[in-house]
């Protein structure tokens, strides 16, 4: 139905008695109805019809009212979901904020500093731990740590160096994550007494790195196993050196194992066959060494026709 323009009830019921209604009074003049009784039937039927379209006029009003709450309703919802929109946009950039400024945005404790200085790891140590890698007890020794006073990139840092691969290409990775393989020393290399004060930090760093705590407890169990075993206070220093051996040869087969379809072991447990192995390992190795040393004193006493003989 098309709107009503007028309002109905600001009309005013035509003068059916003018001349200009003649021709409607004469349709309803006859024997029976006189030219009044004619006009006063106009009137009433105009009357009918006005009452109708004043019926009609109020649900087009309320209608329209009811149209402009709903529109009312749907622009202010519009309104909130922009705003909620836009209230997420900042809270994700702001979450991203402090991702990306992490150390900006960290709450500091009112409190003393401490009486012991806290160590700061290579960022590449921090790294490898973070992804619950295998690395050498070297970086949480005292001449590891020195060594990563003189590192720039902090662990956090997303700046991107290039790497040059085995097979000759080059890559981009994260400066934290690459490290300088010339001064990391291997973990059967170390002494027994840098053995003793990197165990403790790094078991420290694997917790604060998220470590699941029985991991951290079969490790924890594993060195301190090898410190209180009997080849330790050996006066051979071959045996000492095969403790060293043995762990460095395990743990880092043991992380290699962890994602094998074949899995990893309970490190803690100390295989006495494979321990008498690498004993033998190290005696072999280290008769070899001091052969070579020998042979080379003994050719170094050699005169010098003798040694071009």
């Amino acid at each position: 139905m098309p709107p009503i323009i007028n309002n109905p009830n600001d009309l005013e019921c035509p003068d059916y008695a003018s001349d200009t209604f003649a021709n409607a009074r004469a349709a309803f003049v006859n024997a029976n109805m006189t030219e009044e009784q004619a006009v006063a039937a106009l009137q009433g039927l105009w009357k009918v019809g006005n009452d109708a379209e004043k019926v009609l006029w109020q649900q087009q009003v309320d209608q329209e009212a009811l149209d402009d709450v709903e529109q009312v309703r749907l622009a202010e919802e519009a309104r909130d979901a922009r705003q909620a929109a836009l209230q997420l946009e900042d809270e994700a950039a702001r979450k991203e904020e402090v991702k990306r400024h992490r150390s900006k945005y960290i709450a500091i404790p009112m409190r003393d500093a401490p009486s012991i200085a806290p160590i700061f790891p290579a960022p590449y140590a921090v790294k490898r731990l973070e992804q619950g890698s295998y690395l050498e007890l070297y970086y949480f020794t005292n001449r590891g740590l020195e060594a990563a006073k003189h590192t720039i990139a902090p662990p956090d840092d997303d700046t991107l160096e290039i790497k040059t691969n085995t097979d000759g290409s080059v890559s981009w990775v994260p400066a934290a994550a690459s490290r300088d393989p010339k001064g990391v020393v291997a973990d059967r290399d170390i002494d027994w007494l840098e053995f003793t004060i990197a165990v403790p930090r790094m078991l420290r760093a694997m917790e604060q790195a998220g470590w699941a705590a029985e991991r951290v407890k079969m490790i924890a169990t594993f060195w301190g196993t090898l410190m209180t075993h009997p080849y330790r206070d050996s006066p051979d220093p071959i045996d000492a050196k095969t403790l060293l051996v043995y762990q460095d040869e395990q743990r880092m087969s043991w992380h290699r194992m962890i994602t094998s379809p074949t899995g990893a072991w309970d490190l803690a447990r100390i295989n006495d066959a494979l321990l008498r192995d690498t004993k033998e390992r190290v005696y072999n190795e280290e008769r070899t060494r001091k052969d070579r040393e020998r042979d080379a004193q003994a050719s170094a006493l050699c005169s010098p026709r003798e040694r071009h003989r």
